[in-house]
Parts: structure tokens; C-alpha cells; sequence
């Protein structure tokens, strides 16, 4: 209510309503009016009466009045019902973003289970969870692996193939996924790797796409880059699964488009 009030052009209906109130005391009935040459009041123009002293010239007036504040009102009331649809829109849509991540090896090399080590693939255990009140549809997944030079250069990074997404699904509130990602089929770790992963002057970098349609039937696309290694070196999870990626401070964010 509070908005629809805010929303409406005061001016207008003011000035409406002064330019009514004009024009009932300018107008004269026509039982008050002065006799003239003519047996009756005409309300068409003629000689004996100037243009403002009038009926029609006041019933087009106040017609046009209306005409413009209707139109006032109108434009003011679509306004309206499309920022109040906007923001039921960001009050109730799906937002689906990256929360806890690993990078693990391949196969487990025990007793330390995935943490990174030499000879083993690498690959990255993203969950992704819907924080919104409502489901996520024809949500897919895509990401790399890849290891760079810190600190990390965009253009370094081998491209990212869209073709097959690691995951498709339905994603309903509060719901998660952990879909996993691999690098090329070549990314061995070495021993160099694993010390200059450790001493920060590499990265090994897990990034990628989530497209979801909301329930509003509008596009998103969750972009995503964590890191281990770095200026964070390896850290590894409580449980010894892994080793903890941290965000990076660039390609981390939420766009509309139309995939």
C-alpha cells in the first residue's frame, strides 16, 4: 500500500483538483444567468458570451484533466505491479551457489585417503546447494581442472568445454549436489607439483559453470573458481579425504542471460 501511495503522481491529481474547483466557481448555472436576446441558454459558442463562460469549452477541459491523470495513474500502477513482480521475484526464486569444496586424487592413495600426492589425477568435489524458496530446473553443471602459475592468470586456463555437462537435474529448496570434475585426461600430479603446490608458486585451479532456470522462468548462470595452493599452500580436510579450495577473488559470481 505504502508503495502504491509513493508510486502515484500527486501533482497531477492537485492540480486536478484546483483546475475542478476553478471551474465550479467560473461556471454559471444556467438558471442564473442574465437574461439575453435568446429564450434559452445555449452551450454552443456564440457572440453574446466570451469562450471561457462556456459548457463546452469547461466539459472538454476537465475531459482532457482526466484523460492525463488517468494516464498518470495507469503508467504509475503498471510500474508498480512490475517492481512488486521483481521483487517477489528476488524474494522467492532459486539461488544456486557453491558452498563446501575439495580436491581429492585418484584412486585414494592411503593412508591419507585423497590428499594430493605425486602420480595420482587430481579431480574436485564442488557441492552446490539451492539457497532459494523455490526449485531449480534444467540445472547443469560444468568444470575443469587445471594447474597454474600463481597468482592465477584467466587467460592460462585451458578452456572450458560446455558440450557435456557433469551433472543435470532438478534442484528443490535447500537442496544439494556434489558433482565432481576432472582435469584432462594427461593431469598427473608430479612430485615438482606437489612441492610448489605446497610453497605457493602453483595452483591447482577447479573452475566452472552452473546453469539453472528459476521458477519465474528466467536464466542463471553461477560462475565459479576455487584454488588450492597459492598463498593458502595445501590444507587438508578434517577427515583426511582431501585438500580444503579456497574461493578466488575473481570469477566468482551470478549472471542473467540466456544460455
Amino acid at each position: 500500500m505504502q508503495k502504491w501511495l509513493r508510486s502515484i503522481d500527486w501533482t497531477a491529481i492537485v492540480g486536478s483538483a484546483l483546475a475542478l474547483a476553478f471551474g465550479m466557481l467560473v461556471i454559471i448555472p444556467a438558471s442564473e444567468l442574465p437574461p439575453q436576446k435568446s429564450s434559452s441558454y445555449s452551450s454552443e459558442p456564440s457572440d453574446n458570451y466570451p469562450w471561457w463562460d462556456h459548457a463546452s469549452f469547461w466539459e472538454a477541459f476537465f475531459t482532457g484533466l482526466l484523460f492525463i491523470y488517468t494516464a498518470k495513474l495507469w503508467s504509475a500502477t503498471k510500474t508498480l505491479i512490475g517492481e512488486e513482480r521483481e521483487e517477489s521475484s528476488r524474494e522467492l526464486r532459486a539461488y544456486v551457489l557453491t558452498e563446501a569444496s575439495d580436491i581429492r586424487i585418484s584412486p585414494p592413495a592411503p593412508p591419507m585417503l585423497g590428499v594430493l600426492a605425486q602420480g595420482f589425477r587430481p579431480y574436485a568435489c564442488i557441492r552446490i546447494r539451492n539457497f532459494g524458496k523455490t526449485p531449480a530446473y534444467d540445472l547443469r553443471t560444468f568444470g575443469n581442472v587445471a594447474i597454474v602459475a600463481w597468482p592465477i592468470d584467466p587467460e592460462e586456463l585451458p578452456p572450458l568445454d560446455e558440450g557435456v555437462p557433469s551433472s543435470s537435474d532438478f534442484l528443490g529448496p535447500n537442496d544439494s549436489r556434489v558433482p565432481e570434475y576432472r582435469g584432462d585426461f594427461g593431469l598427473v600430479l608430479t612430485e615438482w607439483d606437489v612441492l610448489l603446490l605446497e610453497e605457493g608458486s602453483l595452483a591447482i585451479v577447479v573452475y566452472g559453470k552452473v546453469h539453472y532456470r528459476d521458477a519465474f522462468d528466467v536464466r542463471w548462470t553461477t560462475n565459479f573458481r576455487k584454488f588450492a595452493g597459492g598463498p593458502h599452500g595445501l590444507r587438508p580436510t578434517s577427515n583426511g579425504a582431501g585438500n580444503l579450495l579456497g574461493a578466488h577473488s575473481e570469477g566468482n559470481c551470478e549472471t542473467k542471460n540466456d544460455w
